[in-house]
């Protein structure tokens, strides 16, 4: 069987030398073959947690009607702490120009704009991402229960990607 397999590579070996070079090839234009295209590149600028565009009241009310939900958690009340600003990506257009000299020196150019929305003033931001949570008080009518605490506990610290650590749990007055 081997013998076999080593007498097929053999005879496909200048097939299996093309389609190599031939993908590595793809590889290199789809890496470096830009010319004259435009690609949008991105700048990050701070975002405050009460800026337009982040509303942490909102995300607050989301996580206590999703953690309501929870069978025996009753009533729920949300309070976030944010630890950063999160950021915001604006949108930019890069055109490339590959030119040959008369030399035969290739030369490339590049220019980078910032897009900007209608009427010019604004610029676009193609990315806005929500600051990452420092932790959460969550107030539960269920949360005397151990096993409605555990349940509120997981699913608050799943809801803003943060470890369980982070999140703490206590019982409201409605029990």
């Amino acid at each position: 069987m081997k013998e076999g397999l080593m007498h097929i590579v053999k005879e496909d070996k200048k097939k299996l030398l093309f389609l190599a070079v031939l993908m590595a090839a793809a590889v290199l234009l789809l890496l470096y073959g830009s010319g004259g295209e435009r690609k949008e590149l991105i700048e990050e600028e701070p975002v405050s947690a009460d800026s337009p565009g982040f509303d942490g009241a909102a995300v607050e009310a989301a996580l206590a009607e999703v953690l309501s939900r929870i069978d025996g958690a009753g009533e729920v009340s949300v309070v976030i702490s944010w630890q950063d600003d999160g950021r915001k990506v604006y949108a930019y257009h890069e055109e490339t120009t590959n030119q040959r000299r008369e030399d035969g020196i290739a030369e490339e150019t590049r220019k980078n704009e910032l897009v900007l929305a209608e009427g010019g003033d604004v610029p676009v931001v193609s990315l806005r991402e929500r600051p990452e949570a420092e932790g959460v008080l969550v107030v539960a009518d269920g949360a005397g229960s151990d096993v409605v605490r555990e349940k509120l506990l997981e699913a608050a610290a799943v809801y803003l990607d943060i470890g369980r650590n982070r999140v703490e749990i206590a019982a409201g007055s409605g029990e």
